[in-house]
This record gives C-alpha cells, sequence and structure tokens, in this order.
C-alpha cells in the first residue's frame, strides 16, 4: 500500500469506527442538531486535514531534516482548507451516522496525494508503520461528539482544550475573551 493510500485508509476507518460508537444526544429539534453537526464537521475536517499534514511534514522531518520539513510544510498550507460542504446524508438512521458519512465524503476529497507528493522523496519510506494518526484522531472525534452533545442538550462541556472551548465559543456566537483583553488593554 501506498503511503497516501495508507493516510487516506487510515483516516476514513478511523472516522467510521469511532462514530460507529457514537452515541447520539436526545433531541427535540432534528433540523437545529443538522445546523450545529455543520459546525462539528467542519472542525473535524480541518482538524483530519492538518493530521494528514502534520504525519506528511513529521515523516519528512524525521527522513530529512527540519529545513525539507518546513519547505513541505509551506507549500502543504493552502491546502488546510477545504470547500467540500456536502448535503446531509438523506439514509442515515442517527445523528452519529450522519457525522459518518459526512466525514466520509470530506475526506475522500482531501488531497492526500497531491500532500505525499509534494513531500516527494523527502518523507520517511516508513512513515506508514506509525500507528499514533489513529488514535490522535479517534480522541478528538469523542472530544468534539461530547461537546457537541452537550450544545443540542443546552448545556456547556468545560474542557481544556484550545481547539473545543474555541469552538463552543463560536459555536454559540460569543466573542472571543483573549481578542476583549487585547482591545483593553490597547485602549
Amino acid at each position: 500500500m501506498t503511503y497516501d493510500a495508507w493516510l487516506l485508509d487510515t483516516t476514513c476507518d478511523t472516522f467510521q469506527r469511532t462514530c460507529a460508537g457514537l452515541v447520539d444526544p436526545p433531541i427535540d429539534d432534528i433540523d437545529r442538531a443538522l445546523r450545529l453537526m455543520t459546525r462539528l464537521a467542519d472542525t473535524l475536517e480541518g482538524f483530519a486535514i492538518g493530521c494528514a499534514i502534520g504525519h506528511v511534514v513529521n515523516a519528512v522531518r524525521r527522513w530529512s531534516g527540519d529545513d525539507a520539513a518546513r519547505a513541505v510544510l509551506a507549500r502543504l498550507r493552502p491546502h488546510i482548507r477545504t470547500a467540500a460542504r456536502p448535503e446531509p446524508d438523506e439514509l442515515a438512521h442517527s445523528l452519529a451516522g450522519e457525522l459518518a458519512a459526512r466525514m466520509h465524503r470530506r475526506l475522500m476529497l482531501m488531497p492526500v496525494a497531491t500532500f505525499v507528493a509534494e513531500a516527494g522523496s523527502a518523507v520517511s519510506p516508513v512513515a506508514t508503520r506509525d500507528d499514533l494518526l489513529g488514535p490522535r484522531l479517534a480522541a478528538e472525534i469523542e472530544v468534539g461528539w461530547q461537546h457537541y452533545r452537550a450544545l443540542v442538550l443546552g448545556a456547556r462541556l468545560a474542557t481544556a482544550s484550545p481547539l473545543w472551548h474555541l469552538w463552543d465559543r463560536r459555536v454559540r456566537g460569543e466573542r472571543d475573551a483573549i481578542v476583549r483583553e487585547h482591545i483593553l488593554r490597547i485602549a
């Protein structure tokens, strides 16, 4: 299996396997839950793309050094966001199934082959032996799902994760406290 195929398969399999174990929150408003899921899917998509790029850059760093890794990262930065915005899956029978379907469609559009091609021969030939990518993605999916469940239920989940703290504030339409403190110091 080629490195790019392994990277894509690992990412997609992790999402499918993890989403299969998620428990749906009790919901009264399915339309609201699906709207909120779009924000969750956007965040998890960005995280997955960042993990794939990070994996390639770390493989380059191990094989070719820091300078080569920085050069590859600079070439890959434009790929961090994608424009995929799929419609909800009409065949999903649960919110977790809906998330799995959305993520599968989004991740299949992730240009992993481009990431690896940009790295070229600088990537480590043993990169596919790294087994930490799946558990890292699975942990973030589970944490994100817990924040999503809390939001759907009208609660707030405490977290130490900057990613999910910021996600929670943005979904709720709150201004970032750091920006306000910075503005107050300038004033």
